[in-house]
């Protein structure tokens, strides 16, 4: 709840923080978006198939949703892996390679 929420909005705040106002707006919408929907969802899929069947299909979407997220984790450890490498190699090297690195990270 209050816990996961605040640990969201200050993941925003480090991942956009040219643009916090309007990823923070942007989720407060598809919240509510969720609360409209959800109820109605719900009941459709539990007369459809009885009291699993909504928590089964939003497991499922839940499973869905860790992919792209698996997958940018991915991409960072290796990220990490090669500056790890770069700063092995020389010294001032790996001042310059976080500085790129954390200018990527913010660019994308």
């Amino acid at each position: 709840g209050a816990a996961a929420y605040t640990a969201i909005c200050a993941q925003f705040a480090v991942e956009f923080p040219r643009q916090v106002g309007e990823v923070l707006g942007l989720q407060e919408s598809v919240a509510g978006v969720g609360y409209m929907i959800g109820p109605l969802l719900g009941s459709v899929l539990y007369e459809a198939g009885g009291f699993p069947l909504p928590f089964l299909v939003m497991g499922g979407v839940y499973l869905l949703s860790l992919v792209p997220l698996l997958l940018r984790s991915a991409r960072a450890v290796s990220r990490v892996a090669s500056l790890a490498s770069v700063a092995a190699g020389c010294e001032g090297c790996a001042t310059e390679a976080a500085t790129e690195a954390a200018t990527e990270a913010a660019t994308e």
